[in-house]
C-alpha cells in the first residue's frame, strides 16, 4: 500500500503532465493558424503575380451652356450708413437692368459684402526737410458688394456686360464660359477612358498569347478641367473714359470646352 507522500507525488506529476499537454496543444494551434495565414498570403501572391497594367484616356468636347460674370459695386464716404445706401441704390438699378435681360433672380448671387475703413497717412510736422513717422488716420469707410451672375443664354453675355458696365461698377470680370451639368460630361469622358483601357488590355493579352483574368484594380487619375476664359471690360481695369466704356457691347465667341478623364486598370493574366 502506497504511503501518503507517494500519492501526493503521483498527483502532482499528473497535474504537471496535464499542464504541459495543454501548453503543447495551444502552441500547435497557434502554429497551425500562422501556417494557414502564410499559405493564404502565398496563394494570393501567386495568384496576382502575373498581371497587366493599362491606362485609358477619354475626352469629350462640349459647348458651354452658361456664362459666369462677376462685378463689384464699391462706394466710399465718411459714414458707413450713407455709403451703404449708395451701394444699395446702385445695386437696385443693376438688378432691374438684369431683370430686363431675363436673368432669373436665383442666378444672381452676392459672394461678399464688405465694410472697411479708409485711411490716410499724415504728418504733423511742417518743418521743411524733416520727415517724421506718419500717423495713420481714418478718414472714412469703403463699402463693397461682390456679385456673380449666371447667364443661361450665352448669346446674352455681351449684353449683360454692357448693361452692368453702365453703372460704373468697380470691377467687371468675365465671361467664364462653363458647362452647367459638368458632372454628366465627366462621366461620359470616364466611360470612354474605361473602354480605351479595356481595348488596350485585350490587345496586350493577345500579343502575349495570354487570357485576361479578373479585374484586380481600378484607379481614376486626375482628369482635365476646362479653363475659364476671362475678359476684363470695366473702365477701371482698362483705363478708358466712362462714356466709351458704357458703349461696349462685346462679341464673345463661346467655343468648346474639352473635358478629359484618365483611368488605370490592372488585370490578372492567365
Amino acid at each position: 500500500m502506497l504511503d501518503e507522500k507517494t500519492l501526493k507525488d503521483q498527483a502532482s506529476m499528473k497535474i504537471l503532465l496535464m499542464l504541459v499537454s495543454t501548453i503543447f496543444i495551444v502552441i500547435l494551434s497557434v502554429l497551425a493558424v500562422f501556417a494557414t495565414i502564410m499559405i493564404s498570403r502565398a496563394s494570393d501572391s501567386t495568384r496576382y503575380e502575373n498581371t497587366v497594367n493599362v491606362s485609358g484616356y477619354g475626352e469629350v468636347d462640349a459647348t458651354p451652356d452658361i456664362a459666369m460674370i462677376s462685378f463689384t459695386v464699391e462706394e466710399e464716404g465718411k459714414e458707413a450708413k450713407a455709403v451703404g445706401e449708395e451701394v444699395n441704390k446702385k445695386m437696385v438699378k443693376i438688378l432691374d437692368e438684369l431683370e430686363s435681360l431675363d436673368i432669373d433672380e436665383k442666378d444672381i448671387k452676392t459672394q461678399s459684402f464688405n465694410v472697411q475703413p479708409k485711411y490716410e497717412y499724415r504728418s504733423n510736422s511742417k518743418v521743411e526737410g524733416y520727415y517724421p513717422p506718419q500717423n495713420r488716420v481714418q478718414v472714412g469707410v469703403i463699402v463693397s458688394q461682390y456679385v456673380s451672375v449666371k447667364v443661361r443664354e450665352t448669346d446674352n453675355a455681351g449684353s449683360v456686360i454692357a448693361a452692368v458696365n453702365n453703372y460704373d461698377v468697380k470691377y467687371l470680370n468675365g465671361p467664364s464660359f462653363q458647362i452647367d451639368d459638368i458632372e454628366s460630361v465627366r462621366e461620359e469622358a470616364k466611360s470612354l477612358a474605361i473602354e480605351d483601357a479595356k481595348e488596350k488590355a485585350k490587345k496586350l493579352a493577345k500579343d502575349l498569347d495570354a487570357r485576361l483574368g479578373d479585374l484586380i484594380s481600378y484607379h481614376e487619375n486626375g482628369g482635365g478641367y476646362p479653363r475659364p476664359y476671362m475678359v476684363k471690360t470695366s473702365s477701371f481695369d482698362m483705363g478708358i473714359e466712362e462714356s466709351a466704356a458704357s458703349s461696349i457691347d462685346p462679341v464673345l465667341p463661346v467655343g468648346e470646352n474639352t473635358i478629359s478623364a484618365n483611368v488605370t486598370l490592372i488585370y490578372e493574366l492567365k
